[in-house]
Protein backbone atom coordinates (compact mmCIF):
# COMPACT_ATOMS: atom_id res chain seq x y z
CA UNK A 1 0.00 0.00 0.00
CA UNK A 2 2.81 2.27 0.64
CA UNK A 3 4.13 1.84 -2.91
CA UNK A 4 0.98 2.17 -4.72
CA UNK A 5 -1.15 4.80 -2.89
CA UNK A 6 -0.37 8.46 -2.75
CA UNK A 7 -1.23 12.22 -3.04
CA UNK A 8 0.30 14.26 -5.23
CA UNK A 9 3.01 14.90 -3.55
CA UNK A 10 3.93 11.27 -3.45
CA UNK A 11 3.32 10.93 0.26
CA UNK A 12 1.27 8.34 1.68
CA UNK A 13 -1.15 7.65 5.15
CA UNK A 14 -3.01 4.36 5.89
CA UNK A 15 -4.19 2.36 9.11
CA UNK A 16 -3.52 -1.32 8.58
CA UNK A 17 -5.96 -1.43 11.95
CA UNK A 18 -8.63 -0.05 10.54
CA UNK A 19 -8.82 -2.36 7.45
CA UNK A 20 -8.08 -5.47 9.59
CA UNK A 21 -11.13 -4.50 11.65
CA UNK A 22 -13.67 -3.82 8.89
CA UNK A 23 -12.25 -7.29 7.07
CA UNK A 24 -12.71 -9.23 10.24
CA UNK A 25 -16.12 -8.02 10.76
CA UNK A 26 -17.12 -9.10 7.38
CA UNK A 27 -15.57 -12.45 7.97
CA UNK A 28 -17.84 -12.91 10.92
CA UNK A 29 -20.58 -13.10 8.46
CA UNK A 30 -18.57 -15.36 5.83
CA UNK A 31 -18.28 -18.89 5.08
CA UNK A 32 -16.32 -21.54 3.41
CA UNK A 33 -13.58 -20.86 0.70
CA UNK A 34 -14.97 -16.80 1.39
CA UNK A 35 -14.24 -17.23 5.32
CA UNK A 36 -10.74 -19.64 4.79
CA UNK A 37 -9.36 -16.56 2.10
CA UNK A 38 -10.53 -13.64 4.84
CA UNK A 39 -8.99 -15.86 7.62
CA UNK A 40 -5.60 -16.65 6.06
CA UNK A 41 -4.89 -13.17 5.31
CA UNK A 42 -5.96 -11.45 8.31
CA UNK A 43 -4.43 -14.18 10.76
CA UNK A 44 -7.54 -15.20 12.57
CA UNK A 45 -7.24 -19.02 12.44
CA UNK A 46 -8.45 -19.59 16.53
CA UNK A 47 -9.13 -15.83 17.63
CA UNK A 48 -12.01 -15.91 19.93
CA UNK A 49 -14.63 -13.22 20.67
CA UNK A 50 -12.72 -12.38 23.44
CA UNK A 51 -9.58 -11.54 22.00
CA UNK A 52 -11.19 -9.18 19.62
CA UNK A 53 -13.00 -7.33 22.18
CA UNK A 54 -9.78 -7.11 24.08
CA UNK A 55 -7.93 -6.14 20.92
CA UNK A 56 -10.79 -2.81 20.63
CA UNK A 57 -10.51 -2.04 24.44
CA UNK A 58 -7.02 -2.30 24.31
CA UNK A 59 -7.10 0.44 21.72
CA UNK A 60 -9.92 2.45 23.01
CA UNK A 61 -8.49 2.56 26.78
CA UNK A 62 -7.11 5.62 28.21
CA UNK A 63 -4.44 5.35 31.04
CA UNK A 64 -4.46 7.81 33.96
CA UNK A 65 -3.55 11.36 33.98
CA UNK A 66 -2.36 11.09 29.81
CA UNK A 67 -3.87 13.53 27.30
CA UNK A 68 -3.51 11.24 24.36
CA UNK A 69 -6.54 9.49 22.86
CA UNK A 70 -7.53 6.72 20.55
CA UNK A 71 -10.89 5.58 19.81
CA UNK A 72 -12.09 2.38 17.42
CA UNK A 73 -15.76 2.36 16.04
CA UNK A 74 -17.37 0.45 13.95
CA UNK A 75 -20.49 0.45 12.50
CA UNK A 76 -23.03 -1.44 9.95
CA UNK A 77 -25.69 0.11 7.87
CA UNK A 78 -28.18 -2.48 6.52
CA UNK A 79 -30.69 -2.16 3.59
CA UNK A 80 -34.37 -2.16 4.62
CA UNK A 81 -34.92 -4.39 2.31
CA UNK A 82 -32.47 -7.08 3.64
CA UNK A 83 -33.35 -9.05 6.60
CA UNK A 84 -29.75 -10.31 7.95
CA UNK A 85 -29.45 -12.93 10.71
CA UNK A 86 -29.92 -12.14 14.18
CA UNK A 87 -27.17 -14.65 14.76
CA UNK A 88 -24.92 -12.24 12.90
CA UNK A 89 -26.09 -8.81 14.31
CA UNK A 90 -25.46 -10.67 17.75
CA UNK A 91 -22.03 -11.17 17.16
CA UNK A 92 -21.06 -8.06 15.78
CA UNK A 93 -22.64 -6.11 18.44
CA UNK A 94 -21.16 -8.49 21.62
CA UNK A 95 -17.90 -9.09 19.64
CA UNK A 96 -16.65 -5.73 17.89
CA UNK A 97 -19.29 -3.33 20.02
CA UNK A 98 -20.88 -2.20 16.53
CA UNK A 99 -23.34 0.23 15.83
CA UNK A 100 -25.94 -1.61 13.81
CA UNK A 101 -28.29 0.73 11.75
CA UNK A 102 -31.02 0.24 9.05
CA UNK A 103 -30.97 2.67 6.14
CA UNK A 104 -32.54 2.91 2.76
CA UNK A 105 -30.06 3.51 0.27
CA UNK A 106 -31.84 4.82 -2.47
CA UNK A 107 -33.10 8.04 -0.55
CA UNK A 108 -30.63 11.28 -1.64
CA UNK A 109 -29.38 11.46 1.85
CA UNK A 110 -28.47 8.33 2.48
CA UNK A 111 -24.53 8.72 1.97
CA UNK A 112 -24.84 12.26 3.74
CA UNK A 113 -25.85 10.18 7.03
CA UNK A 114 -22.68 7.79 6.69
CA UNK A 115 -20.65 10.43 6.08
CA UNK A 116 -21.75 12.59 9.18
CA UNK A 117 -21.28 9.55 11.31
CA UNK A 118 -17.48 9.38 10.03
CA UNK A 119 -17.31 12.57 10.72
CA UNK A 120 -18.85 12.06 14.54
CA UNK A 121 -16.55 9.36 15.50
CA UNK A 122 -13.47 11.34 13.68
CA UNK A 123 -14.12 14.59 15.85
CA UNK A 124 -14.61 16.31 11.96
CA UNK A 125 -10.99 15.53 11.25
CA UNK A 126 -12.42 13.50 8.28
CA UNK A 127 -15.48 14.58 6.58
CA UNK A 128 -16.11 12.32 3.44
CA UNK A 129 -18.24 12.60 0.56
CA UNK A 130 -20.32 9.46 0.53
CA UNK A 131 -22.45 8.43 -2.39
CA UNK A 132 -24.92 5.70 -2.46
CA UNK A 133 -26.57 4.47 -5.88
CA UNK A 134 -29.38 2.06 -4.43
CA UNK A 135 -27.81 -0.98 -5.02
CA UNK A 136 -26.17 -1.86 -1.84
CA UNK A 137 -27.59 -3.96 0.78
CA UNK A 138 -25.21 -3.71 3.21
CA UNK A 139 -22.12 -0.94 4.34
CA UNK A 140 -19.90 -1.88 6.81
CA UNK A 141 -17.49 1.34 8.41
CA UNK A 142 -14.49 1.17 10.20
CA UNK A 143 -13.27 4.40 12.10
CA UNK A 144 -9.85 4.97 14.12
CA UNK A 145 -9.38 8.00 15.70
CA UNK A 146 -6.09 9.46 17.43
CA UNK A 147 -4.85 12.30 19.45
CA UNK A 148 -1.26 11.32 20.27
CA UNK A 149 0.51 14.21 22.83
CA UNK A 150 4.61 13.74 22.98
CA UNK A 151 5.62 12.70 26.31
CA UNK A 152 7.73 15.69 26.01
CA UNK A 153 6.29 18.23 23.85
CA UNK A 154 8.54 19.81 20.70
CA UNK A 155 8.71 23.63 21.70
CA UNK A 156 7.19 26.36 19.57
CA UNK A 157 9.74 29.10 20.03
CA UNK A 158 12.83 25.99 19.07
CA UNK A 159 10.75 25.29 15.40
CA UNK A 160 12.71 27.37 12.59
CA UNK A 161 12.72 27.04 8.93
CA UNK A 162 15.44 24.08 7.38
CA UNK A 163 15.77 22.43 4.28
CA UNK A 164 13.54 19.14 3.08
CA UNK A 165 15.19 17.57 0.35
CA UNK A 166 12.95 15.71 -1.12
CA UNK A 167 12.79 12.89 -3.99
CA UNK A 168 10.91 16.01 -6.08
CA UNK A 169 13.30 18.55 -4.93
CA UNK A 170 13.96 20.53 -2.06
CA UNK A 171 11.38 22.64 0.05
CA UNK A 172 12.35 24.87 2.78
CA UNK A 173 9.74 23.71 5.51
CA UNK A 174 9.08 24.27 9.72
CA UNK A 175 11.43 21.93 11.64
CA UNK A 176 10.33 21.12 15.13
CA UNK A 177 13.59 20.53 17.46
CA UNK A 178 13.55 18.10 20.56
CA UNK A 179 16.38 16.47 22.55
CA UNK A 180 14.47 13.42 23.81
CA UNK A 181 16.09 11.33 26.72
CA UNK A 182 15.83 7.66 26.99
CA UNK A 183 14.71 6.75 23.73
CA UNK A 184 15.08 3.29 20.92
CA UNK A 185 17.60 4.10 18.66
CA UNK A 186 17.88 1.11 15.91
CA UNK A 187 19.89 0.20 12.95
CA UNK A 188 19.81 -2.43 10.23
CA UNK A 189 23.14 -2.69 7.91
CA UNK A 190 21.26 -5.55 6.20
CA UNK A 191 18.62 -2.79 4.57
CA UNK A 192 20.12 0.30 5.40
CA UNK A 193 17.97 2.33 7.67
CA UNK A 194 17.66 3.89 11.07
CA UNK A 195 14.57 4.12 13.55
CA UNK A 196 13.66 6.29 16.09
CA UNK A 197 10.55 5.60 18.57
CA UNK A 198 9.20 9.01 19.96
CA UNK A 199 6.90 8.90 23.25
CA UNK A 200 3.83 9.64 23.64
CA UNK A 201 2.31 9.99 26.90
CA UNK A 202 0.15 6.88 26.77
CA UNK A 203 3.04 4.96 26.27
CA UNK A 204 2.21 5.11 22.51
CA UNK A 205 4.99 6.22 20.24
CA UNK A 206 5.71 7.46 16.77
CA UNK A 207 8.38 5.17 14.38
CA UNK A 208 10.32 6.93 12.56
CA UNK A 209 12.88 4.97 10.00
CA UNK A 210 14.75 7.37 8.43
CA UNK A 211 16.63 5.08 4.99
CA UNK A 212 19.95 5.36 3.40
CA UNK A 213 19.44 8.40 0.66
CA UNK A 214 17.59 7.51 -2.62
CA UNK A 215 16.61 4.30 -1.39
CA UNK A 216 13.08 4.71 -0.03
CA UNK A 217 11.79 3.06 -2.86
CA UNK A 218 13.65 -0.22 -2.47
CA UNK A 219 12.33 -0.18 1.18
CA UNK A 220 8.53 0.05 0.80
CA UNK A 221 8.46 -2.58 -2.33
CA UNK A 222 10.76 -5.03 0.16
CA UNK A 223 8.15 -6.70 2.57
CA UNK A 224 10.84 -8.06 4.49
CA UNK A 225 12.63 -5.27 5.04
CA UNK A 226 9.01 -3.37 5.86
CA UNK A 227 8.51 -5.95 8.23
CA UNK A 228 11.84 -5.26 9.97
CA UNK A 229 11.96 -1.45 9.98
CA UNK A 230 8.23 -1.19 11.55
CA UNK A 231 7.82 -4.16 13.89
CA UNK A 232 11.18 -4.38 15.36
CA UNK A 233 11.27 -4.57 19.25
CA UNK A 234 14.46 -3.56 21.09
CA UNK A 235 14.12 -6.90 22.92
CA UNK A 236 14.99 -8.16 19.38
CA UNK A 237 17.93 -6.69 18.26
CA UNK A 238 21.77 -6.86 18.96
CA UNK A 239 23.89 -4.56 21.54
CA UNK A 240 26.14 -1.80 19.31
CA UNK A 241 28.85 -3.13 20.30
CA UNK A 242 28.72 -6.29 18.10
CA UNK A 243 28.11 -3.64 14.97
CA UNK A 244 29.56 -4.96 12.05
CA UNK A 245 29.05 -2.32 8.83
CA UNK A 246 28.13 -3.85 5.60
CA UNK A 247 28.82 -2.48 2.03
CA UNK A 248 28.91 -4.04 -1.58
CA UNK A 249 28.31 -7.86 -1.90
CA UNK A 250 28.18 -8.05 1.96
CA UNK A 251 24.87 -5.80 2.21
CA UNK A 252 23.47 -8.43 -0.52
CA UNK A 253 24.33 -11.37 0.66
CA UNK A 254 23.11 -10.01 4.05
CA UNK A 255 19.81 -9.16 1.97
CA UNK A 256 18.92 -12.68 0.52
CA UNK A 257 19.82 -14.42 3.77
CA UNK A 258 17.79 -11.79 5.73
CA UNK A 259 14.58 -12.91 3.24
CA UNK A 260 15.05 -16.36 3.90
CA UNK A 261 15.42 -16.18 7.69
CA UNK A 262 14.62 -13.00 9.22
CA UNK A 263 16.13 -13.49 12.56
CA UNK A 264 19.11 -14.46 11.23
CA UNK A 265 20.28 -11.21 10.54
CA UNK A 266 20.87 -8.38 13.58
CA UNK A 267 19.21 -5.21 13.86
CA UNK A 268 21.54 -2.77 16.41
CA UNK A 269 19.92 -1.05 18.69
CA UNK A 270 20.57 1.16 22.14
CA UNK A 271 18.72 3.35 24.20
CA UNK A 272 20.37 6.97 23.58
CA UNK A 273 19.38 10.69 24.48
CA UNK A 274 18.37 11.71 20.47
CA UNK A 275 18.56 15.50 19.41
CA UNK A 276 15.43 15.48 16.96
CA UNK A 277 14.87 17.38 13.94
CA UNK A 278 11.50 16.57 12.36
CA UNK A 279 9.79 18.33 10.02
CA UNK A 280 5.86 19.25 10.94
CA UNK A 281 3.72 17.18 7.92
CA UNK A 282 0.09 16.45 7.30
CA UNK A 283 -1.26 14.02 4.79
CA UNK A 284 -4.55 12.85 3.39
CA UNK A 285 -5.05 9.64 1.86
CA UNK A 286 -8.09 7.83 0.21
CA UNK A 287 -7.72 4.88 -1.54
CA UNK A 288 -10.44 3.86 -4.23
CA UNK A 289 -12.02 0.90 -4.14
CA UNK A 290 -10.59 -0.30 -7.65
CA UNK A 291 -7.02 0.02 -5.87
CA UNK A 292 -7.83 -1.41 -2.72
CA UNK A 293 -9.40 -4.62 -4.03
CA UNK A 294 -6.71 -4.96 -6.74
CA UNK A 295 -4.89 -4.94 -3.52
CA UNK A 296 -6.63 -7.63 -1.33
CA UNK A 297 -7.50 -9.86 -3.85
CA UNK A 298 -3.17 -9.68 -4.74
CA UNK A 299 -3.19 -10.92 -0.76
CA UNK A 300 -5.08 -13.91 -1.67
CA UNK A 301 -8.95 -12.58 -0.89
CA UNK A 302 -10.69 -12.95 -4.29
CA UNK A 303 -13.93 -14.92 -3.62
CA UNK A 304 -15.46 -12.23 -1.26
CA UNK A 305 -15.05 -9.81 -4.65
CA UNK A 306 -16.98 -12.25 -6.90
CA UNK A 307 -20.79 -12.69 -7.14
CA UNK A 308 -20.35 -16.18 -8.28
CA UNK A 309 -18.17 -17.56 -5.79
CA UNK A 310 -18.49 -15.24 -2.74
CA UNK A 311 -20.13 -16.49 0.64
CA UNK A 312 -21.77 -14.50 3.12
CA UNK A 313 -24.43 -16.65 3.97
CA UNK A 314 -23.78 -16.04 7.88
CA UNK A 315 -25.33 -12.80 6.91
CA UNK A 316 -28.33 -13.34 5.29
CA UNK A 317 -30.44 -15.50 2.53
CA UNK A 318 -29.54 -15.22 -0.53
CA UNK A 319 -26.23 -13.79 -2.90
CA UNK A 320 -23.99 -11.30 -1.67
CA UNK A 321 -20.05 -10.03 -2.44
CA UNK A 322 -18.64 -6.91 -1.99
CA UNK A 323 -18.81 -4.45 -4.47
CA UNK A 324 -16.75 -1.84 -3.06
CA UNK A 325 -13.81 -1.25 -0.33
CA UNK A 326 -12.25 2.13 0.59
CA UNK A 327 -10.10 3.92 2.93
CA UNK A 328 -9.95 7.73 3.85
CA UNK A 329 -7.26 8.70 6.13
CA UNK A 330 -5.73 12.12 7.48
CA UNK A 331 -2.82 12.63 9.76
CA UNK A 332 -0.96 16.12 10.94
CA UNK A 333 2.01 15.93 13.30
CA UNK A 334 3.21 18.79 15.22
CA UNK A 335 4.76 20.65 18.01
CA UNK A 336 2.17 18.97 20.44
CA UNK A 337 2.22 15.28 18.91
CA UNK A 338 0.00 13.78 16.31
CA UNK A 339 -3.55 13.50 14.98
CA UNK A 340 -4.76 10.84 12.84
CA UNK A 341 -8.18 9.95 11.96
CA UNK A 342 -9.72 7.16 9.29
CA UNK A 343 -11.98 5.53 7.73
CA UNK A 344 -12.51 2.07 6.10
CA UNK A 345 -15.93 1.21 4.35
CA UNK A 346 -17.15 -1.90 2.59
CA UNK A 347 -19.71 -1.96 0.50
CA UNK A 348 -21.48 -5.31 -0.34
CA UNK A 349 -23.37 -5.70 -3.45
CA UNK A 350 21.02 8.02 5.14
CA UNK A 351 24.17 9.37 6.99
CA UNK A 352 26.26 6.42 8.96
CA UNK A 353 24.63 5.04 12.01
CA UNK A 354 25.76 7.07 15.10
CA UNK A 355 26.12 5.76 18.66
CA UNK A 356 27.16 6.71 21.88
CA UNK A 357 25.39 8.50 24.66
CA UNK A 358 23.71 11.38 22.34
CA UNK A 359 23.08 10.98 18.82
CA UNK A 360 21.88 13.64 16.11
CA UNK A 361 18.97 12.09 13.87
CA UNK A 362 17.69 14.59 11.10
CA UNK A 363 14.78 13.88 9.32
CA UNK A 364 15.56 16.16 5.97
CA UNK A 365 14.77 13.70 3.44
CA UNK A 366 12.19 11.37 2.42
CA UNK A 367 11.26 8.79 5.34
CA UNK A 368 8.43 6.70 6.85
CA UNK A 369 6.38 6.59 9.87
CA UNK A 370 4.18 4.44 12.27
CA UNK A 371 1.70 5.42 15.11
CA UNK A 372 1.90 2.58 17.39
CA UNK A 373 -0.27 1.93 20.01
CA UNK A 374 0.35 0.90 23.26
CA UNK A 375 0.73 -2.90 22.29
CA UNK A 376 2.86 -1.93 19.65
CA UNK A 377 -0.27 -2.07 16.74
CA UNK A 378 0.21 0.04 13.70
CA UNK A 379 -2.51 2.31 13.77
CA UNK A 380 -1.54 4.58 11.21
CA UNK A 381 1.87 3.49 8.66
CA UNK A 382 3.04 6.07 5.71
CA UNK A 383 5.53 7.78 3.75
CA UNK A 384 6.41 11.23 3.61
CA UNK A 385 8.46 11.95 -0.10
CA UNK A 386 8.10 15.56 -0.20
CA UNK A 387 7.28 18.77 1.65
Amino acid sequence: MLATVADGRGNVNVSPISLWLALALVAQGSQGRTLEQLTDTLGIHGLSENQYRTLVESINQRPPGAKSMMAVHDSIWISDTLTPHTSFIDEVRHVFAAEVNSINFSDPNAGKSISSWISKHTKGLLQPAIECNGTELLSIISTVFADSRWKTPFELNDTEPAVFHGDRGDATVPFMHQRCKDVSYLCDETFGWERVDIPFDDDSELRLVLPDPETLEILVHDPTALRRAFSTELTETFPQEDKRELTGMDRLKAKLAARKNPTSMPIYANTVTVKVALSRFEIDSAINGRTLVSILRSWGITDAFDSTHADFSGICEGALAISSIMQGTHIEVNEHGARAAVYTGIAVAGAAPQWGPEITFTVDRPFMYALMTRDRLPLFVGAVRNL
